[in-house]
């Protein structure tokens, strides 16, 4: 009978093996936007894009885009902005976060100058992307080297920023997980040592280190990881083994 643990090691071993990569993304620059590609993989369900223009990105920080895309368009996941005015010079730093068989793959430290600007969209493989996914730009923040188009309306633009004001609350909290459960908390040195302990034991991930711990309650403790694929992974274990007992993540 094959054991949760030993699935475990065999699935990493597997993952080993065969290691993702996230491709080089394609970036394209228009008269007015941007898009930033990669191809599809078989198991690739989530692609994230995290830019700042002409500002270089502080470690994992949202930037001044950032979105999910859950919906690949063909054969290739596509971020992207239509506003957003460059020009030859400027530079789009970001990041990229995939989701690939449930785990977390990164692109960092990704550098982009424009040379080359497109004066028209392929309609073909190009849409307006779902506001709701959007994070809006913040133009205080956006530096002075590119400027952004007026939105159509003042009541849309209200809309849209009470919105990202509630998007960019969540963001603060990527890391961030709750445990619900009988705590044993008070049988560790401090509750950040509780915590790796649980995640060891009941959850079989030993290498994910847990930055900041704390106790709301007697029966609910927060804590914060390192990497945001760290709280993916922790998500996703808790899934599989967390059936049938009385711990809840949220």
């Amino acid at each position: 009978m094959l054991t949760a643990s030993r699935f475990f090691l065999l699935f990493s071993l597997a993952v080993a093996t065969f290691p993702y990569k996230v491709p080089r993304p394609k970036i394209r620059v228009f008269s007015r936007g941007f898009s930033v590609s990669i191809p599809d993989e078989e198991g690739v369900e989530t692609f994230a894009f995290h830019g700042n223009i002409n500002k270089e990105m502080d470690g994992l920080e949202a930037g001044q885009f950032s979105q999910d895309i859950l919906k690949k368009r063909g054969n290739q996941w596509v971020f992207e902005d239509d506003r957003v005015i460059l020009k030859r010079g400027d530079k789009i730093y970001f990041w990229l976060f995939v989701i690939k068989d449930r785990l977390g793959y990164r692109y960092d430290n990704g550098v982009y100058i424009v040379d080359d600007i497109a004066l028209e969209r392929d309609p073909s493989f190009l849409s307006k992307p779902s506001p709701a996914w959007v994070y809006d730009v913040d133009p205080p923040n956006a530096g002075k080297n590119f400027d952004l188009l007026p939105k159509e309306s003042s009541c849309h633009c209200e809309k849209l920023q009470q919105e990202n004001r509630v998007l960019s609350e969540m963001l603060v909290d990527l890391k961030t997980v709750r445990l619900l459960g009988r705590s044993t908390a008070q049988h560790y040195a401090t509750v950040k040592d509780f915590v790796q302990n649980w995640l060891a034991s009941s959850l079989l991930l030993t290498d994910i280190k847990v930055v900041s711990a704390e106790a709301l309650a007697e029966d609910l403790v927060s804590f914060t990881v390192d990497r945001i694929e760290d709280k993916v992974r922790i998500i996703m274990a808790a899934k599989a083994q967390l059936g049938g007992t009385s711990y809840k993540l949220f």
